[in-house]
């Protein structure tokens, strides 16, 4: 049997150990941070940092999207601005779109196709009608 005591330097000697070669402080040491956290990822779902993105001003606070936004028929080749409403979650388009201008293609159940350019690409977003504005052309 080996004596892992010997291995360790002659500070630790005799200290309680992790894993039998090393000690808790030298574990902490050698994860970075020092004050003995584990390093785990922190959770990234899909409202991530969207504190101030998806904040609605006092006076909308609890409002329902009102009937007159959703029961805008957009047709193909209309123009749309991708206002995203918080408080309705289905059809929710990611936070990367807030704000974009894109041209309806068609539909898809309840939500509308769009088609947005990010840099030289075109992405094709299925979006409920409660985030879409009508833009004025």
């Amino acid at each position: 049997m080996i004596n892992t005591q010997s291995r360790l330097p002659a500070s630790l000697r005799g200290k309680a150990t992790y894993n039998n070669r090393w000690s808790t402080k030298a574990k902490r040491e050698r994860c970075g941070d020092g004050r003995g956290r584990e390093m785990v990822k922190p959770p990234r779902g899909i409202r991530h940092r969207t504190r101030k993105v998806f904040r609605k001003s006092i006076r909308e606070k609890g409002a329902v999207p009102p009937l007159s936004l959703v029961m805008i028929d957009y047709q193909p080749g209309d123009k749309v601005h991708i206002i995203t409403n918080p408080s309705v979650h289905s059809g929710m388009p990611h936070r990367r779109y807030h704000g974009m201008t894109g041209t309806i293609v068609g539909r898809r159940g309840k939500a509308y196709q769009v088609e947005v350019r990010v840099g030289s690409k075109v992405k094709k977003l299925f979006i409920r009608p409660e985030h879409l504005r009508p833009a004025k052309s």
